[in-house]
């Protein structure tokens, strides 16, 4: 969770919300010309799954 939260604030992402329960779940915003970028740093973080909600 470090990583992602490192990442996070490296990259300036909006958190739009947050829940660390029992699972462990992070939405935020990221910037269309940023979000390879942004994908490929977190596609390295082990046992990370990400899912992509939409272009808005």
């Amino acid at each position: 969770m470090n990583d992602v939260m490192k990442i996070i604030k490296e990259e300036q992402l909006n958190v739009l919300s947050q829940d660390f329960d029992t699972k462990c779940q992070i939405t935020f915003e990221v910037r269309k010309s940023n979000l390879n970028q942004v994908l490929n740093k977190l596609d390295k973080v082990e046992g990370l799954k990400t899912v992509y909600l939409g272009t808005v």
